[in-house]
């Protein structure tokens, strides 16, 4: 079959394995629409800890752990608000305690 295909079969083989890993599921891609979606009402300033009691409030029963991988997939990082942040772009030294 790789002959056929024109592929080594270690290329083959490979993306079989990530197809298989793949989620593709209705439910993981509606998980990957919510953590967007909360990730853009609140300006990209929740972390794990935040999303996950978001989702959880959304009847997603997820753990903080389980709550990393969908918000990377999603590419949702936590960035600092405005008021810890500060006009100069600098963290306030109460952000740091």
């Amino acid at each position: 079959m790789c002959r056929l295909l024109g592929v080594s079969r270690s290329a083959y083989y490979d993306y079989e394995q990530r197809r298989r890993n793949c989620p593709d599921d209705l439910h993981h891609r509606q998980l990957l629409d919510a953590v967007q979606g909360i990730a853009k009402s609140c300006d990209y300033t929740y972390g794990s800890r935040r999303m996950k009691r978001a989702l959880n409030a959304l009847g997603y029963s997820i753990s903080r752990w389980k709550t990393r991988k969908p918000m990377r997939e999603a590419f949702v990082t936590a960035q600092a608000s405005e008021e810890i942040q500060g006009d100069d772009g600098q963290q306030s030294p109460v952000a740091s305690v």
